[in-house]
């Protein structure tokens, strides 16, 4: 007895076809759920927050940083780059949000006043929670998850499992809050291949002095992994906003500006007043513009 032939399969597309089509098959299965979680909890669904480059925007699913959930920085030198990167998303976060107060959990001292201003950030919208670990530092994100006045949260700690980074995802969703989680380990000893809990993962390393101009800095920004889309990286640079002073006649211009104890000058600081929002834009592109796999990247010569 004679059978009917095994219908025929379509061949397989090609390498990059077929890793185009299974981002957007996961960018979509990402969206069903966030669209289900939002309906049981009854929390309207905020939207992205974009960084304002074309290309960065262009290539995260959404267009821009998803709020209500968390997000993963990783340091990829001594931490001070990937700190600057953080508190410059989290300015973009509050502006964006009617809510304005944010909430830094860490172990060391908290990010300095003026240099918040710098970023647009006022100092009296900080909340400070001041931890003696790591698991204290991921409860009080999750406890401030739930807090609907926080525009956004950012906890530093030196690693983040799967179940921890599982439950703060949750309550991020579920409270519409967005947190990043900075992971401030030492360079060299970042793991930058478990699977992902967060929305994205990121890895940021600052770039020599004097790439952002005379007063701005820059950070090469590698996108490793969210929401299906490819790893890329860029080079970034951030200009700080001014405040606008008028000095008072027959004052000297030197006499405008506050200075810290050492002398030096406290941008965003001026005569008290916030500075408007810095600006982020592209450097020169990055050759290839992908992110190899398992690179660690050169490190930055220390002083």
């Amino acid at each position: 007895m004679k059978h009917a032939p095994a219908p025929m399969r379509p061949p397989s597309p090609p390498g990059g076809a077929r890793r185009e089509a299974i981002a957007r098959l996961k960018t979509e299965i990402a969206r069903i759920e966030t669209a289900e979680t939002t309906a049981e909890s009854g929390t309207p669904a905020p939207g992205p927050v974009p960084f304002g480059i074309a290309a960065i925007d262009g290539h995260l699913p959404g267009g821009g940083l998803a709020t209500g959930a968390v997000h993963e920085i990783v340091a990829g030198d001594d931490g001070m780059g990937a700190t600057g990167f953080a508190l410059a998303l989290i300015a973009r976060l509050t502006r964006a949000a009617t809510r304005r107060p944010w909430l830094w959990c860490g172990q060391d001292l908290p990010p300095y006043g003026p240099g918040l201003a710098g970023f647009g950030l006022d100092p009296a919208h900080l909340i400070v929670a001041r931890c003696a670990s790591d698991r204290d530092v991921l409860w009080a994100m999750e406890e401030g998850l739930g807090a609907p006045a926080l525009a956004a949260i950012l906890g530093e700690v030196g690693a983040l499992d799967t179940r921890a980074g599982r439950r703060l995802a949750l309550a991020a969703r579920l409270g519409g809050v967005t947190a990043m989680v900075l992971r401030s380990a030492p360079a060299g000893q970042q793991d930058t291949t478990s699977p992902a809990v967060a929305a994205t993962r990121w890895r940021i390393r600052g770039l020599p002095p004097g790439s952002g101009g005379e007063d701005g800095f820059g950070w090469r920004v590698d996108f490793l992994r969210g929401g299906g889309a490819l790893p890329r990286s860029w080079q970034v640079v951030w200009q700080p906003g001014r405040p606008e002073t008028t000095a008072p006649e027959n004052t000297a211009p030197e006499n405008t500006v506050k200075t810290c104890e050492d002398g030096s000058e406290d941008h965003g600081w001026e005569n008290g007043n916030l500075a408007p929002p810095g600006t982020l834009s592209l450097a020169a592109p990055l050759s290839g513009g992908a992110v190899p796999e398992g690179d660690t990247g050169p490190r930055r010569a220390a002083g």
